[in-house]
């Protein structure tokens, strides 16, 4: 069933082998935190590497070249976080499977070059909590706070 992306949502794969040259299955596998039976653990890069016999930088590099690294995902502006949860909320392998498939292709068909503003989601961040804990009455009176010298003991 395509989608508003144009993407299917029904996945060509029924299973996930986490190989080092699999774009999808390294993206389930550290991204998503997709193991080979389908269920859901959160893995690092060093659980991926001794899963696959190699070494972390072996499977850095992996990530690089596939262009799904920390550093470029992040950056994408990809909602990662989204199909963090999606995954790890599906009921059964064969959904996390199809979900972890959707949510490959969405990051594969992103707007090229598309970048994270962080300044503007910084500012949001900062605007939205002023307003939410002025609102609550949570903003307590400023204090400034003045130490002597040696008033904190060794830790000075």
């Amino acid at each position: 069933m395509p989608t508003a992306l144009g993407l299917q949502r029904r996945c060509p794969r029924e299973t996930v082998t986490l190989t080092l040259h699999d774009g999808f299955s390294l993206f389930a596998a550290y991204h998503l935190g997709l193991l080979p039976d389908g269920e859901y653990r959160f893995q690092n890069l060093h659980q991926l590497a001794a899963r696959l016999g190699v070494s972390p930088s072996e499977i850095q590099q992996a990530l690089v070249d596939e262009g799904i690294d920390a550093e470029t995902v992040l950056a994408s502006g990809f909602d990662l976080v989204a199909a963090q949860l999606a995954v790890m909320d599906a009921e059964t392998s064969a959904e996390r499977l199809s979900i972890a498939c959707y949510h490959y292709e969405a990051f594969r068909h992103r707007r090229p070059g598309a970048r994270r503003d962080w300044e503007r989601e910084l500012a949001e961040a900062a605007a939205e909590n002023e307003q939410i804990f002025d609102a609550r009455g949570l903003r307590g009176p400023q204090y400034e706070i003045t130490l002597e010298p040696g008033e904190l003991g060794p830790l000075d």
